[in-house]
């Protein structure tokens, strides 16, 4: 019995899911450079064709796991309120920081690689700077 149109998304988005979810700790642990798409598909469970039906390439990975990591971050920086002075915004956004970097240090490493990597901070410019003009 062929598949349901809703049951191929579904293994698509699972295939997705798990290449992200397997690319994140690879990019933070060892760096873009270092991490290739073999390792991706492999950690991930599925063929690095597989990869490439989702990805042009392993810039588009990354970009996919820092969209996913920027969305489940969001609501974090979401708590400012508008009548809030400079100085508590500050402090708020002092304390936010801390406990993020406490609590994802994943995130903080995979930024740190990042921002250790010009060429590869290079590529993403273009997608960070969209996503900050639709802010």
């Amino acid at each position: 019995m062929p598949r349901t149109p809703e049951q191929n998304e579904s293994i698509k988005a699972q295939s997705r899911k798990a290449i992200l979810d397997a690319a994140f700790p690879l990019f933070s642990k060892f760096g873009f450079d270092k991490t290739s798409m073999a390792t991706i598909a492999k950690e991930a469970g599925v063929s690095k064709g597989l990869i490439y039906h989702h990805f042009d390439n392993k810039v588009d990975v990354l970009i996919a796991v820092f969209d996913n990591l920027m969305e489940q971050s969001s609501e974090v920086w979401d708590v400012f309120g508008e009548d809030e002075s400079a100085h508590d915004r500050l402090l708020k956004m002092i304390d936010i920081s801390i406990l993020f970097t406490k609590g994802n240090p994943e995130w903080v490493r995979l930024l740190i690689q990042l921002a250790l990597q010009e060429d590869v901070v290079e590529s993403l410019h273009d997608h960070i700077s969209a996503i900050r003009s639709n802010k």
